[in-house]
């Protein structure tokens, strides 16, 4: 299995932007067959504005659209892919979380 370790650019708070530059290098890593993006590579590390409210709207259930649409991606291209992300669980608690999605 060979991994890669992905530095790409993060734009904060876009996360259409992100899953973006997951599907690019998903497309153009040939080689690989797990791509690691960095901690909260979804969000951005200024995902944050450190007030609930305003952060449970940004935050993402794992069982949700945008999840979804990034394990098509995992599928379409046939390659493992984790990222960090801020996740609103199902009780309204935010994590600064890690996902693997194989494909």
């Amino acid at each position: 299995m060979k991994i890669g370790l992905v530095s790409a650019h993060m734009v904060d708070n876009d996360i259409n932007k992100q899953i973006s530059e997951m599907e690019h290098y998903l497309k153009n890593s040939q080689d690989c067959d797990w791509l690691c993006f960095g901690e909260a590579f979804l969000h951005g590390f200024y995902g944050l504005a450190w007030s609930y409210d305003q952060d449970k709207e940004k935050a993402i259930p794992v069982d949700g659209e945008v999840m979804s649409r990034i394990k098509t991606l995992a599928k379409k291209y046939r390659k493992t892919i984790s990222f960090g992300f801020i996740e609103r669980a199902d009780n309204g608690d935010l994590y600064s979380s890690n996902i693997v999605i194989n494909d």
